[in-house]
C-alpha cells in the first residue's frame, strides 16, 4: 500500500511519510531488514529534513544498527566479540542526535543503545584480554585490561577486570603491581558497601 501511495505521489509529504512506514515495517517484521530499514528510513529524512519526526528517524536508525549486530544464535557475546566500529558508529550518532535534539521525547531511548555501545566496547576489549589471559599472554592481557579500566571506568563488570588485572601482575611477575591494585581495589569495594549501607 505504501509502495503504491510512493509511486502515485512522488516527492509529496504522502511519499515521505510512507517511506517512513515502510522502513517502521521492516524494523518491526518478525525476519527484521535492517538495511532495507536503514535505507527507507534515510530516504525519509533525504525529503523530509526539516520534519518534526526527523527525531524519531535518527532514534530508530540508532536502535536498527545496534540490534542489527546481534545474531538470534548466540545474542550480544557474538556481536560484542566482532568488529567494534559499529558501536562506535552509534556512540557518534548518538552524540550527533544530542546536539540536534537535546530535548527530543526520543532521546532516553536512543540514550539506551548509548549506554549499551559503551558497555559492548568494554566487553569487546574484555573478550580479547580474557583469549590472552588464557592462553598465558600476560602482558598483553595487562594492557587490555587496563585500557578498559581507563576508557570504560563505569563498565558493569569492572570488579572482573580488576581482579584478572590483579592475577596478570602476579603470573607476570609483577607482585608490586598488584599489591597496589589489591590495596586500591579494596578501598573501592569499602567505599561502595558503605553507600550503599547509607542509602539504604
Amino acid at each position: 500500500m505504501f509502495k503504491s501511495i510512493i509511486e502515485q505521489n512522488p516527492g509529496t509529504r504522502y511519499a515521505a511519510y510512507s517511506y517512513l512506514k515502510i522502513a517502521d515495517a521492516h524494523v518491526l517484521a518478525q525476519d527484521s531488514s535492517f538495511d532495507e530499514a536503514e535505507t527507507y528510513y534515510r530516504v525519509f529524512l533525504n525529503y523530509s529534513s526539516y520534519s518534526h519526526l526527523v527525531p524519531y528517524v535518527l532514534s530508530r536508525l540508532i536502535e536498527l544498527n545496534f540490534r542489527r549486530n546481534e545474531s538470534f544464535l548466540f545474542g550480544k557475546k557474538w556481536a560484542y566479540s566482532r568488529d567494534p566500529e559499529h558501536f562506535k558508529k552509534i556512540i557518534n550518532e548518538y552524540q550527533r542526535f544530542y546536539f540536534l535534539y537535546p530535548s527530543s521525547l526520543y532521546l532516553e531511548d536512543a540514550k539506551t543503545f548509548f549506554d549499551q555501545s559503551f558497555e559492548a566496547l568494554a566487553e569487546h576489549e574484555l573478550i580479547i584480554g580474557d583469549w590472552y589471559y588464557d592462553h598465558s599472554l600476560y602482558a598483553q592481557a595487562i594492557y587490555r585490561y587496563k585500557y578498559i579500566m581507563q576508557h570504560y571506568p563505569n563498565f558493569k563488570k569492572w570488579k572482573t577486570v580488576t581482579e584478572k588485572l590483579i592475577k596478570s601482575y602476579e603470573f607476570n611477575q609483577q607482585p608490586d603491581l598488584a599489591t597496589e591494585l589489591t590495596r586500591v581495589y579494596e578501598i573501592r569495594l569499602k567505599e561502595l558497601t558503605s553507600k550503599n549501607t547509607n542509602s539504604g
